[in-house]
């Protein structure tokens, strides 16, 4: 297969991986680049890009950045797409090549560079669009987190701002401990319990004395 040359196993087994990994990627290329020449004839439709699937949007751009998560399964599935249609190209053109036409090597590398090449055509659009698409994801999230710092340093005090109310606490309470000290002690009310005269000391035996009559509502009764 590569001869003259006879290489060793380890260096053909790189070379045909590489080889396996280009045939993949022109594959996907080939099987494409209907869906994108169809995208330049919608180059003036913004609405339909939008909801085009294989179009970059600035809102998914944002979403992601913020909940990578949830577009997991989109990634895989747009990742098993890729494969289901690449394997669907080189199946068809397999049969084409070696069944139908029978082109020779030269044919086949020129017909492959024409494909190719009309792809590449389509990316150019391709890389303006999702450019403009990053710039706008990144002002919303620059526009995003200047209004979370804002109301972050609306809510929580600074150093200096903590130090200036703590020693207005001390300097209230420092204050108002000599006005407390100033109040006469006749003005400060009393917890002692009340004097006993000699009138409620009588009325206290009386009605230990006579349970019946311990109150005046009982003695008019």
């Amino acid at each position: 297969m590569f001869g003259p040359y006879h290489p060793p196993k380890w260096a053909a087994t790189l070379f045909l991986a590489g080889g396996c990994y280009l045939a993949g990627h022109v594959l996907a290329a080939i099987a494409f680049l209907r869906a994108d020449l169809w995208t330049l004839f919608h180059l003036n439709d913004p609405d339909w890009l939008a909801e085009y699937p294989r179009e970059v949007n600035a809102r998914d751009l944002y979403l992601r950045h913020y909940f990578p998560e949830i577009f997991w399964e989109v990634d895989r599935r747009q990742r098993v797409a890729t494969l289901l249609w690449s394997s669907a190209a080189a199946l068809l053109i397999g049969w084409l090549v070696f069944y139908i036409f029978h082109p020779g090597f030269a044919d086949v590398v020129i017909w492959t560079a024409i494909l190719v090449f009309l792809d590449a055509v389509t990316m150019t659009s391709y890389l303006s669009r999702a450019r403009k698409a990053i710039h706008a994801a990144g002002l919303a999230i620059e526009e995003h987190e200047k209004a979370v710092r804002e109301s972050e340093n609306a809510i929580h005090a600074t150093g200096d701002e903590l130090r200036f109310i703590i020693d207005a606490i001390f300097r209230a309470v420092e204050l108002a401990k000599p006005r407390e000290s100033q109040i006469p002690p006749s003005a400060k009310p009393s917890l002692q319990p009340p004097l006993e005269t000699p009138e409620s000391a009588g009325v206290a035996a009386a009605a230990s004395t006579n349970p019946n009559s311990s109150s005046p509502e009982a003695t008019d009764i």
